[in-house]
């Protein structure tokens, strides 16, 4: 995996707070990146019928690459890292 440097999931292009789910996932280790890049395939193809819009983590858990308490776990890990972000920029 040559750019695992990459902003992958992330809302800006070198952004290293918010993170996505995907990439919480990835980075601990609970799904590969080829994973990730399979269910974002599959979301762009579910979202492109456009009945709904489903998001990564439901797709992960439809395709059982995770289970429902993994999604749950990144999805308060996210919250987590989101607001410590917003705090140590409050304090800067």
């Amino acid at each position: 995996m040559a750019n695992q440097n990459k902003s992958v999931g992330t809302n800006e292009p070198g952004a290293k707070e918010d993170k996505k789910v995907g990439q919480i996932l990835v980075e601990s280790k609970q799904i590969t990146i080829e994973q990730l890049a399979d269910a974002m395939v599959t979301q762009k193809q579910l979202n492109s019928q456009g009945k709904r819009v489903f998001k990564i983590g439901e797709v992960l858990v439809f395709k059982k690459v995770i289970t429902l308490p993994q999604l749950h776990e990144a999805l308060r890990a996210q919250k987590a890292k989101a607001e410590l972000s917003r705090i140590s920029i409050i304090e800067v």
